[in-house]
Parts: C-alpha cells; sequence; structure tokens
C-alpha cells in the first residue's frame, strides 16, 4: 500500500448529521470512510441543542469503541481489544460550549481499519462522541479529511 494524492472528505451535515439522544453521554458511531488512509483533518461542531462541551475519539476497531460506548476505561489482556491501543488520533477534547473541535495536521495520522482483511477491508471508521451533559437530544456536524492508501 502506498500513499496517493488522492483527497477524501466524509462530511456528515443535515440528515447525515450523528445525533446523540437525551439521557446518553457516550455513543460510538460507525461511519462509511475509506479501509486505509493518513488522517488530515477532523473538525466536529454541535449545531442543535443547548450547546455542551464535548470529547471525541477515533478507532480503527469497533470492539474498541463498543467497549469504550460501555465502560469507562479497558482491562488490558482482558481478551478484548485495548481502547488505547485501537485510538487513530490523539483524544480531543472542546470543552467551550459552542465552539467546534478543530483538527488539523499536515502529514495525516494513520489509519487501517482492522475489523477487515487484506482481501476484504471494510470501509468505516469508528467515532466515539462523549458530551459533558446528556439532559437533551444534541446533533453533531462532522468532517474528516485525508489521503486515501492504495
Amino acid at each position: 500500500m502506498g500513499i496517493s494524492d488522492h483527497v477524501y472528505e466524509r462530511t456528515l451535515t443535515g440528515s447525515n448529521a450523528l445525533v446523540m439522544p437525551a439521557g446518553v453521554a457516550r455513543k460510538c458511531f460507525q461511519i462509511e470512510y475509506p479501509h486505509a488512509a493518513d488522517i488530515t483533518k477532523l473538525v466536529v461542531m454541535q449545531t442543535d441543542g443547548t450547546p455542551i462541551g464535548f470529547v471525541v475519539n477515533l478507532f480503527n476497531r469497533w470492539a474498541s469503541c463498543d467497549a469504550a460506548e460501555s465502560s469507562s476505561s479497558s482491562v488490558a489482556g482482558s481478551g478484548a481489544v485495548d481502547m488505547e491501543l485501537a485510538k487513530v488520533i490523539p483524544t480531543q477534547e472542546q470543552h467551550i460550549p459552542g465552539a467546534a473541535l478543530e483538527l488539523f495536521h499536515p502529514d495525516g495520522y494513520s489509519f487501517k481499519n482492522m475489523d477487515g482483511t487484506f482481501t476484504v477491508p471494510i470501509k468505516l471508521i469508528y467515532l466515539e462522541l462523549t458530551v459533558d451533559s446528556d439532559a437533551e437530544a444534541t446533533v453533531w456536524d462532522v468532517a474528516i479529511g485525508c489521503r486515501q492508501r492504495f
């Protein structure tokens, strides 16, 4: 696999935006995305609901994101993929209500979906969103940009 000049961006807005239901403080989302890429951009912003702070993680394995949704920590050696090992970018935090989270990296963060195989790749990335308050439903726009790998 080499790096190509193919730039890609997945944008989730409007009817495709992420929805956090009331009463849910942490949720994982499966987002259609190239199976291998260098992630150069992540923008997350709240577009509906009372403005609140939030934390975002990107994972390369669903089991890690799913485990994060059910627990705030992982147990190393428990058989489940350690959440820290499956992170694609450093944890991103934005605790200023109403402010967008913006991460840009010229070289990119290396990403490869580890749920798939070489012959049957899975074209998903897993985004974990944790909100500072779950008092009401909120809506979130997301943009994840990259240089695809082939």
